[in-house]
């Protein structure tokens, strides 16, 4: 929604409001016991009443945005608003005494609570309230959608800038031309593992979680392209409980995250990279020792940043970042 059409639903907001008051107010008029209709008295009773309705619009909104942040809150809708309905109808009775101090007629405010006049005024603004409570919770739900939407197509194409880095197709390709020269048979294999690769990108890229038991096929695939270039300087090992197979994750975030791996550390047969991929019933695990380089790569860290926004859109639930001089781990929980 931008600022332009942001404004225009406000304003149809305030002019359904308008509406709304205006008939109610003709339905009270009506009503009264000496059934005589006064235009004049009525005009004036809508312009006060609906600027005192601007006025509890806006607490409603600050309030109501407010009870939105809070994390428990805004995912349970019938306590958000039960709460807010209380506290806001609390608060309009009060503002109604407020609002017509300058116009009663009673001798004294306790008289003014008591009459049929303040009932009648605070009938209308309790309505009004859960008119308007549902006014702005549509649109803060609107905006929260568009965001979800926004914030998932940005991804996406982080992803597709950055989760299969340039430099990973480069030298894959430069392994495969030093393969056929060398071994015909081993550069056939390393080719199909190479699509197989990018078959899974182009058909599981853009969906929001995959299969644990997909994801492993495909960073299986992907190890062995690794191990073909580096050979005994990379080791893998696996225990995923048969149980967590059938759980999801954002795809591809296991190849970031042994990208990551054999990127950040030194590759050699005399010290190999252990990368180690594991569950433990709510979480699927990712482990690799430290070997340190002796040129640090670059990193712009937004593979690990895409992957704990992912979670956060996804399942309001953060991944775990552990680090120390022996060890990295990182922690996704199983969706």
């Amino acid at each position: 929604m931008t600022k332009s059409s942001n404004k225009k639903y406000w304003a149809l907001t305030l002019v359904a409001l308008f509406l709304f008051l205006a008939i109610f107010l003709y339905f009270v008029e009506s009503a009264t016991p000496n059934g005589v209709f006064i235009l004049l008295r009525y005009i004036k009773n809508v312009f006060i009443s609906f600027s005192f309705l601007i006025l509890l619009a806006w607490v409603d909104y600050k309030f109501i945005v407010k009870i939105n942040n809070s994390l428990y809150l805004s995912r349970n809708l019938l306590t958000r608003i039960v709460i807010e309905g209380s506290v806001l109808s609390i608060l309009a009775a009060f503002l109604v005494i407020v609002a017509n101090i300058p116009f009663q007629n009673e001798s004294s405010i306790w008289e003014y609570i008591i009459s049929t006049r303040y009932k009648e005024a605070l009938i209308a603004a309790i309505l009004l309230n859960f008119f308007t409570i549902t006014v702005i919770e549509f649109f803060i739900h609107a905006e929260r959608t568009r965001k979800l939407q926004n914030d998932i197509t940005k991804m996406h194409y982080q992803q597709l800038k950055s989760q299969i880095n340039p430099h990973f197709l480069f030298n894959s390709l430069n392994v495969l031309v030093s393969l056929i020269n060398k071994d015909a048979d081993k550069a056939t294999d390393y080719t199909k593992k190479l699509s197989i690769i990018y078959r899974y990108v182009l058909s599981y890229d853009l969906q929001e979680t995959v299969f644990i038991e997909e994801e492993l096929d495909f960073i299986k695939n992907y190890i062995d392209i690794l191990k073909i270039r580096f050979g005994d300087g990379l080791s893998f090992s696996y225990n995923i409980k048969n149980e967590d197979l059938k759980r999801k994750i954002p795809p591809m975030t296991l190849q970031v995250l042994v990208e990551n791996a054999v990127k950040h550390n030194a590759i050699t047969t005399s010290s190999p990279l252990l990368i180690r991929i594991y569950s433990d019933n709510n979480n699927i695990i990712i482990s690799n020792n430290i070997i340190p380089r002796m040129r640090i790569a670059s990193s712009s860290g937004i593979g690990l940043k895409n992957i704990k926004e992912k979670y956060e859109i996804l399942s309001n639930r953060t991944i775990d970042i552990v680090g120390n001089e022996h060890e990295f781990t990182v922690r996704l929980p199983l969706l």
